[in-house]
């Protein structure tokens, strides 16, 4: 009995060690979006710790909110949109995305059971013709989802004027019920808003941007882990380790997908086998491989968002790929 006091003592005192030496790594994530896999997985899996690292994660409700986290130095980095990257650069506010976790939206087009069906059969550029007139839900005012809106009915050349943008916040249900009630003919909204409308059978999935229905939004830098260019100059070890570990991550979604899966089961508990399966394997088509980018790919992204201010916006120092894993 003494011998196993001794030894459950000494495993104790070799997990404080082990503990202590763990470095601390700070992450801000913007709301618990099902296209952060890639973090949950390296919580749910252990792969912070794996890479001697020991992860705090703050949500927030919004890519500002995210931003002013990691400029200020209260966070390492951040699960943000390259969008804000982006917006941050012409405003004299320098970011670095060091890896790119989703290659495409995680938005769709979703509408109305009769919107749906009238489309049945057509091309995408004549659905985005047929949006015209349309009343589209869009979570904010000058948000992702709403400029997103705008880009895609400027490929057949419309501008907002010629649709009815309707401001319905971030919950996903919101949108569902206003499909229910006739008051939005469309939304432009992150997944699984068009799963949900498919299963309450009020609408679907109308453009699927994330399957890469229209070309234009297919291979971009979208959401990224981002620092500043301080934090990359002066914290490399550990940006280092942390895109080792997402990395890990990534490889396990597209190589050992019930893996992954099973991960996300834990992460979501509340969410069905079905739903998960069929969210997994949706978003899946826009996860990154290996977290590379590209100038083409920020340009990709640059071009539909046009962002202005006061500063040129000089995209190869936007993002780099020198902490990526050497092949």
């Amino acid at each position: 009995m003494k011998l196993f006091g001794i030894l459950v003592a000494g495993a104790s005192l070799l997990a404080s060690a082990l503990s202590a030496k763990a470095e601390p790594v700070k992450i801000v994530n913007i709301g618990h979006s099902y296209y952060a896999a890639g973090l949950y997985i390296a919580q749910q899996e252990k792969i912070f710790q794996k890479y001697g690292l020991e992860p705090t994660v703050t949500v927030v409700g919004g890519g500002p909110l995210a931003l002013q986290a990691i400029l200020s130095g209260n966070v390492d980095f951040g699960v943000v949109s390259y969008e804000h990257v982006l917006a941050a650069a012409v405003q004299g506010k320098p970011m670095v995305s060091f890896f790119n976790l989703v290659n495409r939206p995680t938005s769709n087009v979703i509408a109305s059971t009769a919107l749906v069906a009238e489309a049945k059969g057509l091309n995408p550029d004549a659905k985005i013709r047929l949006l015209k007139g349309k009343r589209i839900g869009v979570p904010a005012q000058g948000g992702s989802g709403d400029k997103l809106t705008r880009a895609l009915i400027a490929l057949d050349g419309m501008s907002a004027s010629d649709v009815s943008m309707v401001f319905s916040g971030a919950d996903t249900g919101s949108y569902i019920a206003a499909l229910k009630r006739g008051l939005i003919d469309a939304a432009v909204v992150p997944e699984p808003a068009g799963l949900i409308a498919r299963e309450q059978n009020v609408g679907g999935v109308y453009l699927d941007f994330i399957g890469g229905e229209v070309p234009t939004f297919n291979d971009m830098i979208y959401m990224s882990l981002t620092a500043t260019p301080e934090s990359v100059a002066k914290k490399r070890d550990l940006l280092g380790k942390v895109t080792a570990v997402f990395a890990e991550a990534q490889r396990i979604i597209k190589d050992e997908p019930e893996r992954a899966l099973a991960a996300m089961k834990k992460e979501y508990p509340e969410m069905s086998d079905a739903m998960n399966r069929e969210l997994f394997k949706l978003l899946n088509q826009a996860w990154s491989k290996d977290g590379v980018m590209s100038e083409a790919q920020a340009k990709a992204t640059a071009d539909y968002l046009k962002p202005s201010g006061d500063h040129p916006l000089e995209l190869a120092k936007t993002f780099t790929n020198e902490f990526l894993p050497k092949k």
